[in-house]
């Protein structure tokens, strides 16, 4: 299992003030999802198909997402933990190795 860091003021920080509730939730869920599928911030076909372009057109516009091919969250690997990272504490700890097979 990982984990996403959200800073307690992240609501209020100008990038996401402004964003639609619905262009919230789907930033979140972006975040959960490079996370769990430690993509590294990237962001796959099978996640965007899930959020509306209207919401993908806000959230880009926000600077929250860097459009691109693949449209990847904006800093992510300044904030969360990569890929790289994740797995070799997961070779370190076996258990953990364990607990994200048993969580897919």
């Amino acid at each position: 299992m990982t984990w996403i860091k959200l800073n307690d003021n992240a609501p209020r920080h100008p990038k996401i003030a402004g964003l639609s509730d619905r262009a919230f939730r789907a930033w979140v869920n972006s975040l959960c999802y490079a996370s769990e599928f430690l993509t590294d911030g990237l962001l796959p076909v099978a996640f965007l198909v899930t959020v509306p372009r209207k919401v993908q057109d806000e959230i880009i516009a926000s600077g929250l997402w860097i459009d691109g091919k693949p449209i990847q969250i904006h800093d992510y690997l300044e904030h969360q933990t990569s890929k790289a990272s994740v797995e070799g504490e997961r070779r370190r700890q076996p258990e953990l190795r364990g607990a994200a097979t048993a969580a897919r």
